[in-house]
C-alpha cells in the first residue's frame, strides 16, 4: 500500500508538523485567555516576533540548537515533540484511513484528526496548567454528537449498546486503576 501512496504519506506527515505547531500556540494561549492569532508567535522571553523562517515545525528547533535566535533563551523541547507527535498521528490516520474510496477516507481522517487534535491540546494543557477549559468539553461533547448521528461508522461498532457497553467497561477500569494508583 505505500508504493503508489507516497507523496500522500509524506504531506499528511508535513501537514501534521504545521498543525502541531499550531497546537503549541493553543496549549501555551488558551488557557491565559489570549488570541491564537493575534499576535503572531514570539520568544516568550524576550517578545520578539519570530521570523518566518524561524517558526518551520522542527527544522528550526534544530538549527536554532532549541534557543531563541535574539536572546539565546533556551525553547521548550515541547515545541519540537508536539510538532513530531502530530506529524506522526497525522501519517498514521492517513496511512489507516487512506483507501479506495476518497469522500470515505477524508470523513474518517477529518474526524479523527479533529479528535487527536483536540486530544493533544486538551491533554497538554491540563498537564501544563491543570484545567481543562469548558470550550473544550462542551465543545467535545457537541461534536462527539455531531459525528455519532451523521457518521455513525466512525465507532465501528454496528450496535450502539456494544459501544456504549465497551465505553463504560473502558472507564471503569481506568476508575479502578487510578484509584488502585493514588492507594499506593
Amino acid at each position: 500500500m505505500l508504493n503508489d501512496s507516497y507523496p500522500v504519506y509524506i504531506l499528511s506527515f508535513v501537514y501534521g508538523l504545521f498543525f502541531g505547531s499550531f497546537f503549541n500556540v493553543c496549549i501555551l494561549r488558551i488557557p491565559k485567555g489570549l488570541s491564537i492569532i493575534y499576535p503572531a508567535s514570539h520568544c516568550p522571553k524576550c517578545k520578539n516576533a519570530l521570523k518566518w523562517y524561524m517558526n518551520i515545525p522542527v527544522i528550526s528547533y534544530i538549527l536554532l540548537r532549541g534557543k531563541c535566535y535574539t536572546c539565546k533563551s533556551k525553547i521548550s523541547l515541547q515545541y519540537p515533540a508536539i510538532e513530531l507527535l502530530t506529524g506522526i498521528i497525522s501519517f498514521m490516520l492517513v496511512y489507516h484511513f487512506f483507501t479506495g474510496n476518497i469522500a470515505d477516507s477524508i470523513a474518517k481522517i477529518l474526524i479523527f484528526s479533529i479528535f487527536c487534535g483536540s486530544l493533544i491540546i486538551l491533554s497538554l494543557i491540563d498537564i501544563r496548567f491543570f484545567i481543562i477549559p469548558d470550550r473544550f468539553s462542551i465543545g467535545g461533547i457537541i461534536a462527539g454528537l455531531f459525528f455519532s448521528s451523521v457518521y455513525p461508522e466512525i465507532h465501528g461498532y454496528k450496535n450502539p449498546i456494544d459501544g456504549f457497553a465497551f465505553s463504560l467497561g473502558s472507564a471503569i477500569i481506568c476508575f479502578c486503576i487510578l484509584d488502585f494508583i493514588r492507594l499506593t
